[in-house]
């Protein structure tokens, strides 16, 4: 349950979706810069090159 927040899920009436989407399979927005930060660490822990190219907001 707790999960569905970071996936797309939204109410019918939307604009985008006006049936509304449950969709498990794509992140939404939060979901997706959450994932993004998870990696950012993990690039950051294993002090990868490419960690200099890295801009944490």
């Amino acid at each position: 349950e707790g999960s569905k927040k970071l996936f797309l899920h939204v109410e019918s009436g939307d604009r985008n979706y006006p049936q509304g989407k449950k969709d498990d399979t794509h992140l939404n927005t939060f979901g997706a810069s959450e994932v993004a930060k998870l990696v950012a660490e993990g690039i950051r822990e294993l002090q990868l090159t490419i960690q200099n190219n890295l801009v944490l907001k």
